[in-house]
């Protein structure tokens, strides 16, 4: 699998690229920034877990994607960059099948690896601390074994906002931190609007089966992310 490719253009500070993949939707003035500070002042920082049961679903899917487990490493690069590489374990469909990108029709990982921006996402009249994950250009996996289908080829594209329940920003030192994906209904992601260098863009991701249309996805799923051992405590800060 390719990983994303815009890296070291968003290290150089020109991350303005994502507004050409989410669409702006208007401007926002003091903008508040979310900002990752190691106590070592030292990156990459290292974190890790294991997340629970996972979905990917559309609202026209006959069926979603499920994973039972997910393997989570994510690389903070910067204040506000992360590097994220997702490993979804024991997929299928909801009735039943195999799900990979491994080039075969028996296994039943999905690995992804996505560059993140850290920020705050509007939630009703709320704005609350999330990552902006960019899905790759070009990601896919396939479904086998499905019951009636047969083979299903899914493609992914867009972006997904997750939100950062703990630690509390501008709080105390921390070594762990919850990340939550919520839908508001099947293919609907609750969080869509994202503030991105001073404007609000539509953070919106979709899927397509067997090369028909696209249509807006979900992706569900709750994990804690750890500090690996040696890397201390960091703060969440919004100046």
């Amino acid at each position: 699998m390719k990983r994303f490719k815009m890296r070291d253009v968003c290290l150089a500070g020109l991350c303005l690229v994502a507004l050409f993949a989410f669409g702006a939707v208007g401007s926002a003035s003091a903008v508040p920034t979310l900002l990752f500070r190691p106590h070592s002042s030292k990156f990459p920082f290292h974190l890790a877990g294991i997340a629970g049961k996972a979905a990917l679903e559309t609202p026209k899917g006959i069926t979603g994607v499920e994973s039972n487990k997910v393997d989570v490493l994510a690389l903070v690069l910067s204040p506000t960059l992360v590097d994220a590489s997702f490993r979804f374990l024991e997929s299928k469909t909801g009735v039943g099948g195999v799900c990979n990108n491994e080039g075969n029709n028996e296994g039943n990982t999905i690995t992804l690896s996505l560059l993140g921006h850290l920020g705050f996402a509007h939630k009703g009249a709320e704005e609350v601390p999330g990552v902006l994950l960019l899905v790759p250009t070009g990601f896919d996996f396939t479904c086998f074994k499905v019951p009636i289908v047969g083979t299903i080829l899914v493609l992914v594209r867009g972006s997904v906002i997750g939100q950062i329940l703990t630690p509390k920003v501008n709080g105390e030192a921390a070594s762990e931190m919850l990340l939550v994906f919520n839908k508001t209904e099947k293919g609907v992601q609750e969080l869509r609007t994202f503030l991105f260098n001073n404007t609000k863009v539509t953070a919106d991701l979709e899927a397509s089966l067997n090369e028909g249309g696209f249509e807006l996805a979900s992706q569900t799923g709750e994990g804690p992310l750890k500090a690996l051992p040696g890397e201390g405590t960091f703060l969440l800060i919004s100046p």
